[in-house]
């Protein structure tokens, strides 16, 4: 399930939140396993990310092959994270840690 509006894009399976993106933005080739999520973004100017994982890890986020540090996910399992996309494609990866 997919909503896309300029100022959200919200992407859903079986009713969990997979990835939320604040303004709303492009997301191309989404893969998610245990271990590791990817997908690339397009938007214009600082897209805030957030995305239902697995509840109480530690996650890498590597954006463009470049490690941006880590987000902590809560008992919720959701995390958020800025990705300045500039009107340019960004390759994200989390990778459980």
């Amino acid at each position: 399930y997919v909503k896309t509006y300029s100022e959200i894009t919200r992407l859903e399976k079986n009713g969990r939140l997979l990835l939320e993106s604040v303004p709303g933005s492009a997301i191309h080739n989404f893969t998610e396993n245990k271990s590791l999520v990817s997908f690339s973004i397009e938007g214009i100017g600082d897209n805030q990310i957030t995305m239902e994982l697995e509840p109480e890890n530690e996650y890498r986020v590597v954006v463009d092959d470049f490690n941006i540090g880590s987000v902590n996910s809560g008992l919720s399992g959701k995390v958020s994270f800025s990705v300045e996309a500039n009107g340019t494609s960004k390759n994200v990866k989390l990778e459980k840690m």
